[in-house]
């Protein structure tokens, strides 16, 4: 069994990995971390990851973070401490943040990824494609909408094809 912790659990990534977990057989999620008050979860949630108090029965194997660039710090160090797998989520990390990932990193690991659709890690590589056909004769801009709820811009993804066109035309 799986045991998974979210970390901004009341948000809608991980209420969506929360939905995928109910009824599986092999998973669970056993506690949630959030700062946000709200309607009750079917798993307790703790407003802080040096709040988090789980019976070892429910200790998690994985720690699943949507949250906010701001948790990251607390969240890496109940990581570290609890030698706990890390998949990171969130967006909106700095050279900081960035920097706090990879020294964790050297103690647990840690999957980061600004994006983790699909269909954007498919068309991040037909970016690339187009970006080489195109070459430099062309002038490429992203454009990006976003709900009234986004907080970081541009965003993950918006990152994930700008990288993808430098990496393609070695800027």
């Amino acid at each position: 069994m799986l045991n998974i912790l979210l970390s901004g659990c009341r948000g809608k990534l991980c209420a969506s990995v929360a939905e995928c977990a109910d009824g599986q057989t092999d998973l669970r999620v056993v506690g949630g971390i959030d700062r946000a008050s709200g309607q009750a979860m079917p798993f307790p949630v703790f407003s802080a990851p040096e709040t988090v108090a789980l019976p070892d029965a429910n200790r998690p194997n994985v720690v699943i973070d949507c949250s906010h660039p701001s948790a990251l710090p607390g969240l890496l160090a109940f990581c570290v401490e609890q030698r706990c797998p890390l998949v990171v989520a969130t967006t909106g990390y700095g050279e900081n943040e960035q920097a706090l990932l990879a020294e964790a990193g050297r103690s647990i690991p840690i999957f980061y990824g600004r994006n983790m659709s699909l269909g954007i890690n498919l068309l991040r590589e037909l970016v690339k494609s187009a970006a080489r056909v195109l070459g430099s004769d062309f002038d490429v801009e992203i454009v990006e909408s976003h709900h009234s709820q986004k907080i970081d811009a541009p965003s993950g993804t918006a990152l994930i094809l700008a990288e993808a066109i430098n990496e393609a035309m070695e800027v």
